[in-house]
């Protein structure tokens, strides 16, 4: 009876040794993608178990994201075998990213420059190390149907234009603005304020001979200083803290008629705004410019494999796949960045091709690591001057000291 009792005993433990077994063997099988919670991650969400292999989700916050990435790839830790990029972390996370060629030259040709060159290390010249996912860029968002009432057909194409019909649509007795701009400090400012002061032909840095240095147009920032600050003006109050919700909630209650947005307010604003007996009550255009029209900011979500990982091929070949699913993930909240894409999109919703038009002729940011701390400094500055707590010109030469300073 003894020798039984051992004898079972050393069966379970043979089983449970190779139950053990079996499930690290699953667990190292896995590959492991981080990606960021919201509808640009849902994208991989809603599509990731019909890929042929087992995959790992590791969902996190836009900040968390951040912070474990620049914590995991700076240590070489292994948590991750793909990870999803906002793309002004890119020059953060580069010397981290494993080189992702060959690529087919089918795919890269079919993805949009703009979105391309953002994946490579030099910015646009150097080595691929990410493909493009999410290709998000702002719009100009219009509501035709109060443009019509006041007799304005067509969305402005300047921003001198857009001032002048911002102007006849703002009643403040009427709880009626022409715009609304997205005030709140951080990068909400920041995005909202410069395609304004690259459309002027502003930048903030150039590269001169391998160094990034300061170059802010005194002149050309003041003038995108003032043109913000009449925006403001003609914009619902409490503006000055809106983000990207209350700019959509504003424009879809008709207290504002015009603001610059990201794809992603598109669906909440086809529910609420349906075409009624005059048809559309809203338009996308492309944000306006000096002469005509400007430029927006581009916002892509890249794909890129850590140095790390010990699955670089297997990522690899996912990620190809990921960039061949395209089209069956793809809406406004999460626009495509292949031109075959656009176009078959195009067909059933024609404001594709002007999220298409606004992302080829967008403006990245700063490809630099101290990002974060320039955008800061802009936030500072713009908040500042709509606050009425300093002049235009102080704004701008304290600016231009601010960024020389970072870069030195």
């Amino acid at each position: 009876m003894a020798k039984k009792t051992i004898y079972y005993i050393f069966l379970l433990c043979v089983f449970f040794t190779i139950q053990s077994c079996s499930k690290t063997e699953t667990s190292q099988d896995k590959i492991r993608i981080a990606i960021v919670a919201g509808t640009e991650g849902d994208a991989i969400k809603t599509i990731y178990k019909n890929y042929s292999k087992r995959i790992e989700i590791i969902e996190l916050s836009y900040t968390a994201l951040r912070e474990q990435l620049q914590s995991s790839l700076s240590t070489n830790a292994t948590n991750f075998d793909i990870v999803m990029i906002d793309d002004p972390w890119f020059p953060q996370l580069a010397d981290y990213i494993a080189p992702l060629e060959p690529v087919p030259a089918t795919l890269i040709d079919d993805i949009i420059p703009a979105s391309l060159n953002l994946c490579k290390n030099p910015y646009g010249t150097g080595e691929l190390k990410a493909l493009p996912f999410v290709g998000n860029t702002q719009l100009l968002f219009s509501r035709s149907d109060r443009l019509r009432e006041a007799g304005l057909n067509t969305p402005p194409q300047t921003w001198s234009e857009l001032i002048r019909f911002a102007s006849k649509l703002t009643t403040p007795e009427n709880g009626k603005f022409g715009y609304a701009i997205r005030g709140r400090s951080g990068a909400p400012i920041v995005t909202d304020f410069l395609p304004i002061y690259w459309s002027l032909g502003g930048k903030l840095t150039h590269n001169s001979k391998g160094t990034l240095v300061e170059s802010v147009d005194l002149e050309t920032f003041i003038s995108a200083l003032e043109i913000y600050k009449q925006l403001c003006r003609l914009s619902p109050p409490g503006s000055i803290n809106f983000d990207w919700t209350e700019m959509t909630a504003a424009f879809i209650h008709g207290t504002s008629a015009m603001e610059l947005n990201w794809p992603a307010a598109i669906s909440d604003i086809e529910k609420a705004l349906p075409n009624d007996s005059n048809g559309s009550r809203w338009i996308i255009s492309l944000p306006p410019g000096l002469k005509t029209t400007g430029t927006s900011m581009i916002g892509n979500w890249l794909l890129a494999i850590p140095i790390s990982s010990t699955k670089k091929q297997e990522a690899k070949d996912l990620i190809l796949w990921l960039m061949d699913q395209q089209k069956a993930v793809a809406n406004t909240g999460r626009p495509p960045t292949r031109k075959s894409v656009y176009n078959e999109l195009a067909l059933k919703s024609p404001y594709f091709k002007v999220i298409e038009e606004a992302l080829e002729s967008s403006t990245y940011r700063d490809r630099t690591k101290k990002w974060s701390l320039i955008e800061d400094a802009v936030s500072r500055s713009v908040s500042s001057y709509i606050s009425d707590d300093a002049t235009a010109e102080a704004t701008a030469k304290k600016l231009k000291k601010d960024i020389g300073i970072i870069l030195q």
